[in-house]
């Protein structure tokens, strides 16, 4: 039986080339040009697949998808992307979206991914570019949701797994390196793709910290690296400062780029909700300040990271409750 497939995208070039590739190769293809249109053709002529963008005025692919799993919980969904917030593509893995295909699409790539999930329709997988979902967001998601479920990176030729089971990591590998080292290793990935396959058992216990530690201590060391790379002070070679910090006064903050300052903000904001105090921080070698949260000045923030020094083998520190107009307990 001919499958059926529904593309929906505000831009008319994207719906025509996607409608027209799809039925050369075979497939019953309707198009709309947006959420409302989208979801009365679904409810006239059930589609054994949709495909919709994920940015689009009016009702957006994250409602469109909503309201399609309301009306049909196994409907399959992939998602269009050419941009989009980390907040709304999270929503959208949440609610059940099957694939994340960057935009401008490529018709090739289309076709593949197009026959692949409709082959394997049966089984609970989410394919993904690490441009689209990071890895932090991806461990977040699934930690929180307490899913079991094998995550496969994909990375210049290389491949790294890591399982989870009741809200924990429980596994991770890549190459010769199991455990806290191989997650610290996948977290440098920035690119690549990722399948994540839900009920997959682990096959072994060798992560036994918690989730937000191995990510707080896995973008430390990024940040570290970085930061050493950028000053000459390679990590690691305790002659640079003899492990003296008496001059941090005159030492800046930790410069760190955007894209792991986002995700940094977001994983302390989440252990501020979680700890009775003012302020969380991330502090680096010596107890300069990587980035910090809370209801403290940035003067506050650089004075409390200084008296952690010595504290770089930490994975994160977390400050006392600030008290009497900004003097720590």
């Amino acid at each position: 039986m001919t499958k059926r497939i529904l593309v929906v995208d505000d831009e008319p070039y994207v719906v025509e080339s996607c409608v027209q590739m799809l039925d050369l190769k075979g497939f019953d293809v309707r198009g709309a040009a947006n959420g409302s249109e989208a979801i009365s053709l679904y409810q006239e002529e059930k589609f054994d697949l949709v495909l919709v963008d994920l940015q689009m005025p009016g009702m957006n692919g994250l409602e469109v998808l909503r309201a399609l799993k309301g009306y049909d919980p196994s409907v399959i969904v992939a998602i269009l992307t050419a941009y989009g917030t980390k907040e709304t593509v999270v929503e959208a893995l949440r609610l059940g979206a099957r694939e994340f295909m960057e935009k401008p699409v490529n018709l090739r790539t289309l076709v593949a991914t197009v026959n692949r999930l409709l082959e394997n329709n049966h089984r609970n997988i989410v394919r993904g570019s690490l441009r689209t979902l990071s890895l932090p967001t991806i461990v977040q998601v699934n930690s929180v949701e307490r899913h079991q479920a094998r995550l496969q990176v994909n990375h210049q030729g290389r491949a790294g797994y890591i399982y989870f089971s009741g809200g924990e990591i429980m596994h991770a590998e890549v190459d010769s390196l199991v455990g806290a080292e191989a997650i610290y290793e996948l977290l440098t990935w920035e690119e690549g793709a990722f399948t994540l396959e839900m009920g997959v058992l682990p096959p072994a216990r060798t992560v036994t910290d918690g989730w937000s530690g191995l990510l707080m201590e896995g973008l430390r060391r990024i940040d570290e690296r970085s930061v050493a790379d950028s000053i000459g002070d390679p990590i690691g070679d305790k002659d640079s400062d003899n492990g003296d910090d008496r001059d941090w006064g005159q030492r800046p903050v930790y410069s760190i780029s955007p894209k792991a300052s986002e995700q940094i903000e977001h994983l302390l904001e989440e252990l501020l909700v979680k700890v009775e105090g003012r302020c969380v921080l991330m502090t680096g070698r010596g107890g300069r300040l990587i980035h910090w949260q809370g209801d403290i000045s940035k003067g506050q923030a650089i004075s409390l990271a200084a008296l952690v020094s010595g504290s770089f083998s930490a994975t994160a520190e977390i400050a006392d409750v600030l008290r009497d107009e900004g003097q720590a307990r």
